[in-house]
């Protein structure tokens, strides 16, 4: 099943855009600064308490928080979808709790001021399709300029309420499908290394084409994304927790 909500993307909380200068051939570009850039207004509120998160998969954090990962440049997505695969520092099946991507402006004049994306999370051993969210952002008081790119990013917990399960290796990927501002065919996404948490090959996958491209591996390139995950309890451990409620109430009664 499709989810579909509108996220509002506030200026006054985008700390700065990361800023990249053309290079040589082919859709690459050099160096980023290490600043982060969009997030989210609004989290998802669950009904049950959000248990302790952990940090599955990291090609995001830079020196300057506390992590490794060089953001090296973007390439061109235009409306296809586009992915990596994923493979988690833990096997434990774990409950999606917060993710992370980016958006690049290549165009050369005009400024991103909303986009309509679908982000799909795929088992990489079946390619049962494990989440897929459809939302529109709207940026309020400024937008996404020429030459920059976005990070978009939950916390909190905004999608620990879709109760998207999911176990190691996956495939996640991105897909706009509308851009106000520029050309739909100018849009693209950030790539960089090394990963800090977990780990994935260097090859990144055009899911509408099929095609299989290397980002390199001297050094090391991955599409730039997170995901925050709580751990599911084992049907053991679940057992146990049960029959010692159980216990304690007996015991209450007495």
């Amino acid at each position: 099943m499709i989810s579909k909500h509108t996220k509002v993307l506030a200026s006054s909380l985008i700390a700065m855009f990361l800023q990249f200068r053309t290079a040589i051939a082919q859709d690459f570009f050099a160096s980023w600064s290490e600043s982060c850039s969009v997030r989210h207004l609004s989290t998802f509120a669950a009904n049950d308490p959000l248990p302790a998160i952990e940090r599955s998969y990291d090609n995001w954090r830079g020196t300057n928080r506390g992590g490794q990962t060089v953001r090296r440049g973007a390439l061109t997505t235009g409306s296809s979808e586009y992915g990596d695969d994923l493979v988690f520092a833990s096997t434990e099946t774990v409950r999606l709790s917060d993710l992370g991507f980016t958006v690049a402006n290549l165009a050369n004049s005009g400024s991103i001021t909303g986009f309509d994306l679908r982000i799909r999370i795929y088992s990489a051993t079946t390619m049962e399709v494990l989440l897929d969210d459809f939302a529109n952002y709207v940026l309020i008081g400024g937008g996404i300029d020429p030459g920059r790119a976005g990070y978009v990013f939950s916390e909190g917990g905004f999608f620990f309420g879709t109760n998207t399960i999911i176990s190691t290796p996956v495939f996640i990927t991105t897909q706009v499908t509308s851009v106000q501002g520029i050309d739909l065919s100018q849009v693209g996404v950030g790539y960089g290394g090394p990963i800090n948490t977990g780990s994935s090959s260097s090859l990144i996958r055009n899911f509408t084409s099929g095609q299989n491209i290397d980002l390199g591996a001297d050094p090391q390139n991955n599409l730039l994304f997170f995901i925050d995950s709580v751990v599911v309890p084992s049907p053991s451990s679940v057992s146990l927790l049960a029959a010692s409620s159980l216990l304690a109430l007996r015991r209450r009664r007495k």
